[in-house]
Formats: structure tokens, C-alpha cells, sequence
């Protein structure tokens, strides 16, 4: 009982800086790099509450709205005037991935998603950034600025808007 109680207390304190985080709000810039050092950058806003909501906001260099919603992922491309609706699985969230982090050193931490290792790092014990490797095999990075931790974020802006118009994709 004293080594269960113990563990417990050891894995609040590893843990206590990531899992404190219940919205979050943030600018990024995520920064694609394929294996012959090709770049590809994008950057917006990102937008994330618990449990499972998540609203990307693409501005440059195109526009694209990404909403995720308990297992479903809603992709708006204004440019192309398409929707693409697509189940997912419904425990993939920021969050899930904050609460398996382990510390690996001061202020970085690791956790997997689908055999995948993502690192991540605070600064000032905000998410700073997150890489990893995508199924392409280039490396991810996702710098954020601006945070804003534990706001209030009405559930209603994670629905997904779209003009009538637009082509509707199912997958």
C-alpha cells in the first residue's frame, strides 16, 4: 500500500505540469520537412478543449479550417470550396496525449500516438512545441506562441461551418 501510494504521489509530480491543462489556445506554426530538407510551413491558430475538441485555423500559406470533434474531423478548404468529413479514432486529443507524457528531461517530455513518439516541450509551463515523425517519414514541428492555458471555450465554436455550396466529402 505504501509503494502504491508512493507511485502515485511520484507520477503527480512528473505529471503535474502537463496535466493541469484543460483549454488551451494558442498561435503555431507547424513546419514540415521532408528527407531531402525540403520545407513546408504553415501557420494559424489552434484552439483546444477538453475532452475531445479541437479547432485548427490554417492562415498561411493557404486557408483551411480543421475541426475535430469526439472522433470525427471536419476539414473546411475554402480555396477549393470541399468539405472532407472523416471518422477518427475517438481517444486521438492533445490532452490523452499530455496525460501518457513521461519527462524526459527538464521541461521535455515524450508520449506515443499509434507507434508514433511525440515530443513535447514547455517553456514557461506552457506547450512550446511538439515533433514527431509522420507516417511519410518527415519530421513534424509545431511551434506555438501566444498561449493561453484553462480559458473558457464554448463547445459551440467546434462545429463545423461551411457554405451550402461546397462539395461534402464522406471517407
Amino acid at each position: 500500500m505504501k509503494l502504491l501510494l508512493t507511485l502515485t504521489f511520484l507520477t503527480g509530480i512528473l505529471l503535474a505540469d502537463l496535466t493541469y491543462l484543460h483549454s488551451f489556445k494558442a498561435d503555431f506554426t507547424q513546419t514540415i520537412t521532408d528527407e531531402q530538407g525540403q520545407k513546408l510551413s504553415y501557420s494559424g491558430n489552434l484552439i483546444a478543449k477538453e475532452p475531445q475538441f479541437a479547432l485548427w485555423i490554417y492562415e498561411k500559406p493557404i486557408n483551411k479550417t480543421v475541426y475535430i470533434q469526439r472522433g470525427r474531423v471536419t476539414m473546411v478548404e475554402p480555396e477549393i470550396e470541399q468539405v472532407i468529413i472523416r471518422d477518427i479514432r475517438s481517444d486521438i486529443n492533445l490532452f490523452s496525449l499530455l496525460s501518457t507524457a513521461k519527462k524526459v528531461k527538464e521541461n521535455s517530455y515524450v508520449t506515443e500516438l499509434e507507434e508514433t513518439k511525440v515530443f513535447i516541450e514547455l517553456q514557461n509551463k506552457e506547450i512550446a512545441l511538439l515533433r514527431y515523425k509522420d507516417k511519410f517519414d518527415n519530421d513534424v514541428l509545431v511551434e506555438f506562441s501566444n498561449q493561453k492555458s484553462n480559458i473558457k471555450i464554448a463547445d459551440e465554436i467546434f462545429k463545423a461551418t461551411y457554405p451550402y455550396e461546397f462539395d461534402v466529402i464522406k471517407e
